[in-house]
């Protein structure tokens, strides 16, 4: 590959990832919002967010808060699934909106 092909190709896959990380912070806040995760194995939507993901409790518990937290703000919401902006910047955003 190219050099150039190499950074195109960089920018392609961060912004897949960004899109992959928004639909899954959506669908932890959902998750959260109808206690979906509560079968029995877990305290708490972040402990089983934590458990089934590998994030750290306080990555966790971040996302699910993002996640219940995006569904006032529908154009955080859009740029996060398009992958203009990441999970970190969607967060600065709602926590800036709350």
């Amino acid at each position: 590959m190219s050099p150039a092909s190499l950074r195109d190709q960089v920018r392609q896959l961060n912004r897949i990832g960004r899109k992959v990380t928004g639909c899954c912070t959506l669908t932890v806040g959902e998750l959260a919002r109808r206690d979906a995760w509560n079968d029995g194995s877990a305290r708490s939507a972040a402990e089983w967010v934590s458990r089934e993901t590998g994030a750290g409790w306080g990555e966790a518990s971040a996302k699910v808060e993002l996640g219940q937290g995006l569904c006032a703000l529908p154009t955080t919401t859009q740029a996060l699934l398009s992958g203009r902006i990441s999970g970190t910047q969607a967060a600065i955003v709602a926590r800036g909106a709350s």
